[in-house]
């Protein structure tokens, strides 16, 4: 696990009521609401210690195979999300401030510098809003559809977050603890980004040096670290 995953409640990203983190179990074709043994230790170092009851795991049509208690509201968002993002593990959802102020302004995150580009390849996106008969129709399922609408031409596994319109971030990763990684930078750089246009409202970022960062980091080519 990344060692910045343990600090996410340190960085006031913990995982409240609203907030979860899922597993896709590829080989078992499920997924799992803090059910695996990784989510459990991820929670635990996110200061959340959930017990065994408290956990569910689901088939990807959101059947029940373990657990007793009822799945998360949101989880028609995530089983969309794995379905339409196989590659994918994890996935979190927070409500952190500064993404989710990105997120309820509509707009999606710039990549003002070399820190967002080493995680995301070029700006974060926001979905469109969704329509009244989206919102009280399945509006959880709907939800995960915009994201997916969203990614039609861009790549989740170099993108590896979005901002939903009006609600907040979605993450995810090859595993939870990805997932859980990405949701702390993602932060991080969302408030980065919102400093920088306080201080220069014209701000932009250098293309080439991004492309620069990303691909030294993600890729076939890459070539940064041991």
């Amino acid at each position: 696990m990344p060692a910045s995953a343990s600090r996410l409640g340190d960085a006031q990203l913990v995982l409240e009521k609203g907030q979860e983190v899922t597993l896709q179990d590829g080989q078992r074709e499920e997924t799992v609401q803090s059910r695996h043994e990784t989510v459990s230790n991820l929670l635990r170092r996110m200061r959340v210690e959930p017990e065994d009851d408290d956990m569910v795991v689901l088939d990807l049509d959101g059947k029940v195979v373990e657990g007793h208690l009822k799945p998360s509201s949101d989880t028609p968002t995530h089983l969309a999300l794995y379905k339409a993002f196989p590659q994918i593990g994890g996935i979190v959802h927070t409500h952190s401030t500064y993404a989710t102020a990105w997120a309820q302004a509509g707009k999606d995150l710039p990549c003002l510098g070399t820190t967002h580009a080493d995680y995301f390849h070029g700006p974060v996106p926001c979905t469109e809003s969704l329509s009244a008969e989206q919102v009280r129709g399945q509006y959880e399922l709907e939800t995960g559809n915009a994201i997916i609408r969203r990614f039609e031409s861009l790549n989740p596994q170099f993108t590896p977050g979005v901002l939903v319109k009006n609600h907040g971030p979605f993450t995810w990763g090859a595993s939870p603890a990805l997932a859980a990684y990405h949701a702390r930078v993602l932060e991080e750089v969302a408030q980065m980004a919102f400093l920088t246009l306080q201080i220069n409202p014209s701000a932009t970022g250098d293309p080439l040096l991004e492309e620069k960062h990303f691909f030294r980091k993600h890729g076939p080519g890459a070539t940064y670290g041991q």
